[in-house]
């Protein structure tokens, strides 16, 4: 599978990136690790509903236990499209 070109943003090459799967990058990396994940969702409406699928599966890969706060943080950050 091949992605669109992104081009660059202010000094960041969007297509500069790699796609693994998570369990992949564990075997590879180790648990001591800092994430980023990146979601995106085709229009706005479907936004919380991506971050509530996001934070469920990140529970999961965490160990958060029912009850538990998570113990990660999530940032929205929310980009229009240009025309």
């Amino acid at each position: 599978m091949f992605l669109k070109e992104k081009g660059s943003s202010m000094g960041f090459g969007g297509d500069k990136m790699c796609l693994i799967s998570y369990l992949n990058a564990k075997q590879l990396y180790g648990n001591n690790r800092s994430w980023t994940l990146n979601i995106n969702v085709n229009n706005i409406e479907q936004l919380e509903e991506g971050v509530a699928e996001a934070t469920g599966v990140f529970r999961v890969i965490r160990g958060d236990r029912v009850g538990e706060e998570n113990s990660f943080g999530i940032t929205r950050a929310i980009v229009l499209p240009i025309y």
